[in-house]
């Protein structure tokens, strides 16, 4: 088999395009007054996913970087819409904002809080989608074994973990998610110390070395062997 660079690479004049035009009953709305009057005369229909490049599908509840008038802004989307006047096609997102924080010292990542003002931007302003998790800590969210598993419709026995959040505000930028890395970066400036090439090897043997010393079932197998660090 093989690699076929296009599917690595946007093509240019594609994206972003409409993914799925269904939407859930569940998360149907009704039209937003304001982006109605933004775009009156158009015809507006409420749509499900769009693609935004070839990696990245916006849907309603995604995090997403937009341009604002001033700096990159974060937002959830609460749901997106597709106008149309003649032939003209635009694609809306409507958002919950958040606000930047500080950085949280126990996660060493970007705080952000969700507000109550309400934002529609178009997708072409939209600049990347990011992973964003509830500040689990700062929150006193709790973790129990109460979700029961189910294997081909019959319960298992066994235990699934079921968060319950303290709060719906606080969260925070996850800085280890691979996602849009370069935008999630840019946003977060959480202040980075530069690693040398020995502190990063060191930091790597001692890794693994705790790794197989744990012998787990996922963990490297046999005897342990490690270039000292000094000598690479």
């Amino acid at each position: 088999m093989g690699f076929n660079f296009n599917t690595g690479v946007d093509k240019e004049g594609t994206f972003p395009n409409v993914q799925l035009q269904n939407v859930v009953s569940s998360l149907r709305v009704l039209t937003p007054a304001e982006l109605a009057a933004f775009v009156r005369g158009s015809q507006l229909k409420q749509i499900g996913e769009v693609n935004l490049n070839s990696k990245d599908v916006i849907a309603a509840g995604s995090y997403v970087l937009f341009k604002g008038s001033l700096s990159v802004q974060l937002g959830r989307v609460d749901h997106l819409w597709e106008t149309q006047q003649g032939v003209r096609i635009h694609l809306f997102v409507c958002l919950t904002l958040f606000d930047k924080g500080e950085v949280d010292a126990f996660y060493g990542m970007r705080c952000v809080q969700r507000t109550g003002r309400k934002h529609f931007v178009k997708v072409l302003d939209v600049c990347a989608v990011i992973n964003v998790q509830h500040n689990f800590h700062s929150g006193n969210c709790t973790m129990q074994w109460t979700s029961t598993v189910h294997f081909e419709r019959q319960d298992n026995g066994s235990k699934a973990a079921e968060f319950k959040h303290g709060d719906n505000d606080n969260y925070i930028v996850n800085g280890a998610a691979l996602l849009s890395v370069g935008w999630q970066r840019q946003f977060s400036a959480v202040p980075c110390v530069q690693q040398s090439n020995q502190g990063q090897l060191r930091a790597l043997h001692q890794g693994i070395a705790r790794w197989h010393a744990q012998e787990t079932p996922s963990g490297p197998s046999g005897a342990f062997e490690a270039v000292d660090p000094t000598l690479a």
